[in-house]
């Protein structure tokens, strides 16, 4: 069983929990930690199927409320209906977790791709980070994770869109930890590694590789636990930890994008071929 977080109560923060990605992954094991501490919850994704799953899930299994948005939140008419949603709640606890990777050698990736992955993780995280913390600042109280990548702490070949996006969300967390500490409001950044995920495993497949991803749970468990000490920043796993202290950004970029290339078997194109 999962120990009991402290501070991370209903009570002390809103009754409510908004999760963005909830329906899978690392926002689904959000969700069954915040469930296990009493919060009643609001999941956001596309997918209707695997919301109802997941709300049927939680329900059931801890007794709480459940509500669903099933949107695109990569557009504003998504973003839309997901804050409207919260603005209608008593919010504790955001968890900005949605993000879709891209993976692939950029000039080879149509740009609406591009665009749509911003759209989701970048415009998502803005609204309802902007929704919440305007609640959280009438009440003083509440607790904000968004959800980035170690991915976000350098560029990476054949992942160039997706690090720069995570790289936005994890100023705009550190920002916020700093800005909305002193009206009582928590807020950190989560910054997983390789992650074993739904999405995850539709892109490694049954590649090997240099270390074993995390448990979707394990890493969720981590990211609020960190937020409630008040940790600004929190890179998931120990040896994703050490491997971030000890590596320069140059060098991170360099060796991770020979992963990404040998993960998703990028081969780019010169002059019209193939190298």
């Amino acid at each position: 069983m999962t120990k009991k977080i402290n501070g991370l109560s209903p009570r002390a923060l809103g009754a409510w929990a908004v999760i963005t990605g909830g329906s899978s992954g690392i926002g689904l094991s959000h969700a069954q930690i915040l469930a296990k501490h009493g919060f009643n919850l609001l999941l956001a994704a596309r997918d209707e199927n695997k919301l109802q799953s997941a709300a049927k899930l939680l329900e059931g299994g801890h007794g709480v409320q459940v509500r669903t948005v099933s949107a695109d939140l990569a557009t504003s008419e998504g973003q839309v209906s997901l804050t409207d949603e919260m603005n209608l709640l008593d919010v504790g606890v955001l968890i900005g977790n949605a993000g879709a990777p891209v993976p692939g050698w950029f000039t080879e990736t149509d740009l609406d791709q591009y665009q749509k992955s911003v759209g989701l993780k970048i415009n998502t995280n803005l609204a309802v980070a902007h929704t919440a913390a305007r609640q959280m600042r009438d009440k003083g109280r509440g607790a904000i994770l968004l959800v980035s990548s170690t991915g976000g702490l350098q560029g990476i070949p054949y992942l160039s869109n997706n690090s720069a996006a995570e790289a936005f969300v994890l100023s705009l967390g550190e920002a916020l930890h700093h800005e909305l500490k002193p009206i009582g409001v928590k807020a950190s950044v989560l910054l997983p590694g390789p992650t074993k995920t739904p999405a995850f495993d539709q892109m490694a497949g049954d590649k090997k590789l240099p270390m074993a991803p995390m448990s979707s749970d394990a890493t969720a468990y981590e990211g609020l636990s960190a937020l409630m000490r008040g940790e600004p920043t929190w890179v998931a796993g120990r040896m994703n930890r050490i491997m971030t202290k000890l590596m320069s950004r140059h060098a991170g970029s360099k060796l991770m994008g020979s992963m990404m290339r040998k993960l998703f078997d990028v081969t780019p194109l010169v002059g019209g071929d193939r190298v």
